[in-house]
């Protein structure tokens, strides 16, 4: 079995064949990340766009390299520091077909989404018509 680096963010797939398991990894260089987190009035999921923060994952700022990934890091830690937003990171994504970023973790897609409890509201009504937050 070959040794891999585990990081439980970064798992992707598990391989199983006759003779061994496989964990397959993912580390951090190698992913595209986008910045999410919430407004600090509203409470509002926001994510880090190029001229600021949108409520639409679609529009959200994608970093692939390790650069860019901690300059995204440091700007969502000056944004806590400036009491804009709470709880400013990193969530890892796949890009779709359309081009957007897809949250890969099951608790950021349902942000993307809004609130599920009442989909015919909020943005997630917008989602569901076919438009956007």
């Amino acid at each position: 079995m070959r040794e891999l680096a585990f990081n439980s963010h970064c798992l992707r797939a598990y391989c199983v064949n006759a003779i061994e398991f496989e964990i397959i990894a993912m580390t951090k260089t190698e992913t595209t990340q986008i910045l999410i987190s919430n407004d600090l009035l509203s409470g509002e999921t926001l994510f880090m766009g190029q001229d600021g923060w949108v409520s639409d994952h679609r529009r959200a700022r994608t970093a692939a390299s390790p650069e860019d990934i901690a300059a995204l890091e440091v700007l969502g830690k000056a944004e806590m520091k400036a009491n804009k937003v709470v709880d400013a990171y990193l969530v890892d994504v796949v890009i779709g077909q359309d081009g957007s970023p897809e949250p890969t973790h099951y608790r950021e897609r349902v942000r993307t989404k809004g609130p599920s409890n009442r989909p015919d509201l909020g943005k997630q009504a917008a989602f569901l018509a076919g438009g956007g937050a």
